[in-house]
C-alpha cells in the first residue's frame, strides 16, 4: 500500500503504478521517471473558463482533463494576444454558471465546502 499525506498518495508513482500495468502490461518493471498529482478542481459544468478582457486573459477550470485542453487553450490565447482572437472567442461562447449562492453566499459556500474537503482529506 501506499502512505497518504493530505489525501495524495505520498509516492505517486507507486499508487499509478497498477493503474498503469492494467491498462499497458508491457510496461511492468519499467521505470517511472516523473509522476504528479494534485487535487482536481472543477467548473460546474466542466467545461473549462478561458476568456480576455482589456489585455487580461485567464485560462481554467480543466476539471482533471488539463494537458490537451490546456495546451489548446493556450494558443487561442496567444493568437488573441497576436491579434487573433476567433478560437478564443470560441471558448467565450461556453456557458459557465456562476457559483450558487450569489453575490453573498457564494464565497461563504465555497470556504465551508474547501473545509470539508480539507478535513474528509485529512482523515
Amino acid at each position: 500500500g501506499c502512505t497518504y499525506l493530505g489525501g495524495m498518495p505520498k509516492d505517486i508513482a507507486a499508487a499509478t503504478r497498477p493503474f498503469l500495468q492494467r491498462v499497458f502490461p508491457q510496461l511492468t518493471g519499467v521505470d517511472i521517471e516523473f509522476a504528479w498529482g494534485g487535487h482536481i478542481d472543477l467548473t460546474i459544468n466542466r467545461t473549462p473558463d478561458v476568456g480576455g478582457e482589456r489585455n487580461r486573459y485567464w485560462l481554467q477550470g480543466y476539471s482533471g482533463h488539463g494537458v490537451l485542453p490546456t495546451l489548446a487553450a493556450a494558443r487561442a490565447v496567444s493568437d488573441a494576444i497576436l491579434g487573433n482572437a476567433d478560437e478564443l472567442a470560441l471558448y467565450q461562447g461556453l456557458s459557465n454558471g456562476s457559483f450558487p449562492g450569489g453575490k453573498y453566499l457564494a464565497a461563504p459556500l465555497e470556504a465551508i465546502g474547501k473545509a470539508w474537503y480539507r478535513l474528509r482529506d485529512s482523515l
